[in-house]
């Protein structure tokens, strides 16, 4: 009888630990395969509304109201269809965190506004920018994952990486390239606060 109880034992430990290597995997590449890049070619592929509090939030920045203030017939009760949401997680378990768009009017003319939100337990906007892309990297920061923006005009294009600071996301190195100037070459500058 002793030898059967062993066995169910074991049997049930295997299962246990199998089980939760399965569920962790499953988990981990849920996070693994979201969406990294967000631009004109890769607009948000899963989008939601967004939450109140986060909406309240975004209604206060100044480049919100000022972009409010300057459009016509648009007022804050409008504030549902100006911004776009997904689910992202920038790297710390357990924690689901927001990147938001912005729409016509709250938006650049030549660039797309998007700010990087923790969601949860008290919305915090982490990082706004206006670029032509957005791309989470693989690379981490103070457990969050550092984000690439991109804008290029005909003339000259740069690269920001913004890097977690321990309370936001803040410029950590910019790359410039001007187009017009045969033979440019591209300008890096590193910010050292993070180095």
């Amino acid at each position: 009888m002793e030898s059967f109880f062993l066995r169910v034992c074991l049997i049930v430990g295997v299962l246990f630990v199998f089980g939760g290597i399965a569920c962790a995997q499953t988990q981990s590449n849920g996070r693994n395969q979201q969406q990294t890049i967000f631009d004109e070619n890769n607009p948000i592929a899963h989008p939601l509304s967004v939450p109140a509090d986060v909406v309240k939030i975004l209604l206060q920045r100044k480049e919100v109201k000022d972009s409010l203030n300057s459009a016509r017939g648009v007022t804050q009760a409008d504030a549902v269809r100006l911004f776009r949401a997904t689910e992202v997680y920038l790297g710390r378990p357990n924690e689901t965190d927001l990147l938001i768009a912005g729409t016509l009017p709250v938006t650049g003319a030549d660039n797309d506004w998007y700010w990087v939100v923790r969601s949860t337990p008290n919305p915090k906007v982490l990082l706004w920018v206006g670029c032509l892309s957005i791309e989470l990297l693989k690379r981490a920061t103070n457990g969050y994952c550092d984000i690439n923006s991109s804008w290029s005009s005909a003339n000259h294009g740069w690269d920001d990486i913004y890097r977690f600071d321990g309370s936001m996301y803040t410029l950590w190195k910019r790359t410039t390239e001007d187009y017009m100037i045969p033979g440019s070459h591209k300008t890096h500058t590193s910010y050292p606060a993070l180095h």
